[in-house]
Formats: structure tokens, C-alpha cells, sequence
């Protein structure tokens, strides 16, 4: 077995516990439906980070070729620690005492979203001081890259201390959007070739 193989098991794993709270809170959902009423920007914002969870472990890919040290291992977990962190805290409670699905999607939506907050950062942060052995993308590239990803933190930062609706659903589907544009970026670099 391989360095990258036994990492990416055991992100797999990491990554399929948050994919696994947020599917058997979707499930309680539908099992209580007659009680427990659905509010649709916590089932949006559980859909992104199931999405975040799965798109992870495929761009995950990009990392075969390097040399793995325990130090790498774990800067490299924060990520998908976050993500599982993130879809447990946006599970519904479904208990009879619990309060409507609006109420709780506001009261844990400013710590998801500093969660979120937190992985463009990292990758900012790792951007600049990387030692790893991939090649670097053209400066342009980088640049706009650098500049998104620091949108992404502000705006995550925003949304979590915004408590208008609408900023939510801005919000979530500006972050779904460039989560499928830098996906389809990675794929399709996967496909002719990458590094």
C-alpha cells in the first residue's frame, strides 16, 4: 500500500462520517416528516456540504504523486475534519423538544459557517508557505485563484454573521457554484494530464 492510498483511506473514512450524519438526518427528516417540518436552506446547505465531502475526495487525486509526512498528513485532515464537524452541526434535531427546523438552522448557521470559512483560508495559507513537490500554476492563475479563494472566506464570514435569509441563499448557492467551477477545473486538468 502506498503513503497517498493510506491517506486517502483514512480521509475517506473522516469524509464518509460527515456524508453518513448528513444522509441519517435527512432520513429522520423523512421519518418524521408528519412532525418535524423541513426548512429548505438547512437541507441546501446539508446538500453543499455532502457535495463538499464528495468533491474533496475527488480532487484529493491532484495529491498521488507527492511524499507524505505525518506533519503534511495532518495539515491535509484539517479539511475533511471540517466538513465532518460542519454536516454533524447542521443536523436537524428531531427530538419533540427541539426548536422549529428554522430556529436551529440560524443557531448553528454562524459556527457551519466559520467552519467553511476555515478551508479557503487553509488553502490560502498552505499556498503561500507549501513546500510540496507540485507544480506551481501560472501566475495569472494563481492570482485569480488566490483572489477567489480569499472571496470565499470574507463572504462565508458574512453569511455567518448575516441573520437575513437571503444572504443564506446567496450565500449557499455562490459557494455550491464555485465548488462545481473549481470541480470541473480540477477534472478536467485530471483528464488532459494533470500536474
Amino acid at each position: 500500500m502506498s503513503g497517498f492510498e493510506f491517506v486517502l483511506v483514512l480521509y475517506a473514512i473522516i469524509a464518509g462520517l460527515g456524508i453518513s450524519d448528513i444522509l441519517a438526518g435527512w432520513a429522520e427528516q423523512i421519518r418524521l416528516r408528519h412532525r418535524v417540518s423541513v426548512y429548505p436552506l438547512q437541507i441546501a446547505l446539508s446538500f453543499l456540504l455532502l457535495y463538499y465531502g464528495i468533491s474533496f475526495l475527488w480532487s484529493f487525486w491532484t495529491f498521488r504523486d507527492i511524499v507524505w509526512t505525518f506533519s503534511l498528513y495532518v495539515t491535509m485532515a484539517i479539511a475533511p475534519l471540517v466538513i465532518s464537524l460542519a454536516s454533524r452541526l447542521v443536523r436537524v434535531d428531531t427530538s419533540i423538544e427541539a426548536l422549529s427546523t428554522r430556529d436551529q438552522y440560524f443557531q448553528i448557521a454562524r459556527p457551519v459557517f466559520i467552519l467553511l470559512a476555515f478551508i479557503p483560508a487553509l488553502i490560502l495559507l498552505l499556498s503561500f508557505t507549501t513546500t510540496l513537490s507540485l507544480s506551481v500554476p501560472d501566475r495569472p492563475d494563481l492570482i485569480k485563484l488566490t483572489i477567489l479563494r480569499a472571496a470565499l472566506c470574507a463572504g462565508c464570514l458574512y453569511v455567518a454573521w448575516s441573520r437575513k435569509v437571503s444572504v443564506h441563499w446567496i450565500g449557499v448557492s455562490a459557494m455550491f457554484l464555485i465548488t462545481l467551477m473549481l470541480s470541473m477545473r480540477l477534472t478536467v486538468r485530471a483528464i488532459d494530464g494533470f500536474p
